[in-house]
């Protein structure tokens, strides 16, 4: 049987003795090959499947996009962060809404939307009272991180309050290095 160790001519292409997917041998005792959509640890930089260079994985699974795209980031997905919600008041400096928790690499997903907005939010949007938005463009995917201004809109003031963050395109999302926000009641918005 498969994960035996033993390879059976004509049943088995490999069987390295376990049933790991993403080694030598796959799960299903077949050679593993650039395209199957499994990434194989070592062999592979990326496989998404298919070979679209466009969304980051190539025909040869070599990665395309920046590297901070493959590293590990927290997902912001609470529909009250979306521009859309009204509800609640929370801060973009503690762990209040037990996903945001200071400086690090944070990816809009899910029911907050995929992306801050690049026009200004109404004042308590997004769950905050002073709802943060990306002043200026996105970066495109050649562009690699970015600096760019969060403007934070509040009584008549688009840019009340702001904070200088990184963005990086990767295929299919955005990543954004989020600081803490100057002041409570701050928050990063997401859209769709």
């Amino acid at each position: 049987e498969c994960g035996d160790g033993y390879v059976n001519e004509g049943v088995e292409e490999c069987d390295d003795g376990n049933l790991v997917a993403t080694d030598d041998c796959t799960d299903t005792c077949a050679t593993p090959y650039c395209g199957d959509g499994i990434k194989h640890e070592g062999v592979e930089e990326c496989d998404d499947g298919d070979a679209d260079r466009n969304n980051g994985c190539d025909e040869m699974c070599i990665a395309h996009g920046d590297p901070q795209c493959f590293l590990p980031y927290t997902s912001l997905n609470l529909a009250n962060r979306n521009v859309n919600s009204m509800a609640t008041v929370i801060c973009d400096q503690n762990a209040a809404d037990g996903q945001f928790n200071g400086l690090q690499w944070y990816r809009f997903e899910g029911a907050a939307g995929t992306h801050m907005p690049e026009i200004v939010p109404p004042i308590y949007s997004c769950g905050t009272h002073a709802p943060g938005w990306v002043n200026g463009s996105h970066p495109g995917l050649a562009d690699g991180v970015v600096s760019r201004q969060v403007c934070f809109n509040w009584s008549g003031n688009q840019c009340a309050w702001n904070a200088q963050v990184d963005i990086v395109a990767c295929p299919d999302f955005y990543l954004y290095h989020l600081p803490n926000a100057p002041v409570c009641n701050l928050r990063y918005c997401g859209t769709d």
